[in-house]
């Protein structure tokens, strides 16, 4: 996973320095702050509304075009905004700006019904929902084979870096977060509640994770993040399929910052080698 990460940083910094002298490449490539921000409340709380725009700011696969990069976490959108992040020489200040952002989506308890479902007989009702009740610990361990890391499943093997075990560290919060999610609708308001700027407390506070990195965390309330009955038409050429699946599976989000250019173009070269030079608390980028 560590060299997955090395290899997205590389490319991140080529695109940092693209954008700075090719202005088309910058507006393909950046968000303004503002057109990100302004329907953020609603994205968090489920709003499928505002859910495709947020879809179309996904950048990964313009890096990929442009710097025939293979992008190794399909279950991550990369977004890149402007956010008024600068170079300052001054007092060796370095680049000032605000944490970047991971968004992770969080799915349908099994037994949640959608709100726009089909209304049942009650007897009926009542069976189908403490069958799916039981059937809850499947759910979470077929979630858990999609998002064993945050960024999803690995690209390659992990090789135990420290790095990596964050990453995994992450993966293993995540799944108490759904638990307690599916099991209290008053924590699931908590952690999903589109004011709360960063979940560190929170997390903190329940399950005694502290965040290694300088990055602000959000759950998104991920409505249409179901567990669903397979169709009997579904087709399987290998074996028979499952009698569940997940279905409408989102992305997680990773948020960046974008570092604006300096002022001076001599100082282009020192400025990208300071962005790089974060520990493991950055690292994808440098605040």
């Amino acid at each position: 996973m560590i060299n997955d990460i090395i290899q997205f940083r590389s490319i991140y910094l080529q695109a940092i320095a693209k954008a700075w002298s090719d202005e088309n490449f910058y507006s393909e490539l950046v968000i303004p702050a503002k057109e990100f921000n302004s329907n953020l409340s609603k994205f968090l709380s489920g709003d499928n509304t505002v859910a495709e725009s947020y879809k179309g700011f996904d950048r990964s696969e313009l890096l990929s075009k442009t710097f025939d990069f293979d992008f190794p976490w399909p279950r991550m959108s990369v977004i890149i905004i402007n956010n008024d992040t600068y170079w300052s020489s001054k007092y060796e200040l370095g680049w000032v700006g605000i944490n970047d952002l991971f968004i992770v989506q969080l799915p349908q308890a099994p037994y949640k019904k959608p709100s726009h479902s089909k209304k049942e007989d009650p007897a009926a009702e009542a069976a189908t929902t403490l069958k799916e009740k039981e059937m809850a610990a499947e759910a979470v361990t077929a979630y858990y084979r999609l998002f064993p890391t945050l960024l999803g499943l690995p690209h390659e093997d992990a090789h135990g870096s420290a790095q990596d075990d964050q990453f995994l560290e992450f993966g293993r919060l995540t799944l108490r977060v759904v638990g307690t999610a599916w099991a209290d609708p008053k924590f699931t308001q908590e952690i999903t509640n589109p004011d709360l700027k960063n979940a560190d407390p929170l997390l903190s506070k329940y399950f005694k994770y502290n965040n290694p990195w300088n990055f602000n965390i959000r759950f998104r309330n991920a409505k249409d993040f179901r567990w669903v009955k397979t169709s009997e038409n579904s087709e399987s050429p290998s074996s028979k399929p499952p009698q569940y699946h997940w279905e409408n599976i989102p992305n997680n989000i990773m948020v960046l910052n974008y570092p604006n250019r300096p002022a001076e173009t001599v100082d282009f070269p020192l400025a990208l080698a300071d962005y790089n030079n974060s520990g493991s608390a950055y690292p994808y980028t440098c605040p």
